[in-house]
C-alpha cells in the first residue's frame, strides 16, 4: 500500500508540474507573439512622445523668455511688498504719533 500511496503522490506531483509547465510554454509563447512585440512597441511609442513633450516644456522652462516673464513677476511682486511695507510703516507712525497725543 505504501507503495501505491507514494506512486500515486508522485504522479500527482508530475500531473502539477506538467500543468506548470505547460501553463509557462503558453506565457513564452504569447511573449513572442506578434501581437504583444506590437503592444510593446505601441507603448513605447506612447512613452516616448510622452517624454518628448515633457523635454519641450523643460525647455521652454529654460528659455529667456520663460526667464524674462519670471523676472518680470518677481519686480512687480517686490514693488508690492516695498508698497506694502511703506504702508505698515506709516500706520506704525500713525499709531506712535496717536499715542503720543
Amino acid at each position: 500500500l505504501k507503495s501505491n500511496e507514494t506512486t500515486d503522490a508522485l504522479n500527482s506531483q508530475f500531473k502539477e508540474l506538467n500543468k506548470r509547465i505547460d501553463s509557462h510554454q503558453k506565457d513564452i509563447d504569447q511573449l513572442k507573439s506578434n501581437k504583444t512585440t506590437d503592444a510593446l512597441n505601441s507603448r513605447i511609442q506612447e512613452i516616448t512622445e510622452r517624454i518628448n513633450g515633457h523635454q519641450e516644456h523643460i525647455d521652454q522652462l529654460k528659455s529667456n523668455e520663460t526667464t524674462d516673464a519670471l523676472n518680470s513677476q518677481f519686480k512687480e511682486l517686490n514693488k508690492r511688498i516695498d508698497s506694502h511695507q511703506k504702508d505698515i510703516d506709516q500706520l506704525k507712525s500713525n499709531k506712535t504719533t496717536d499715542a503720543l497725543n
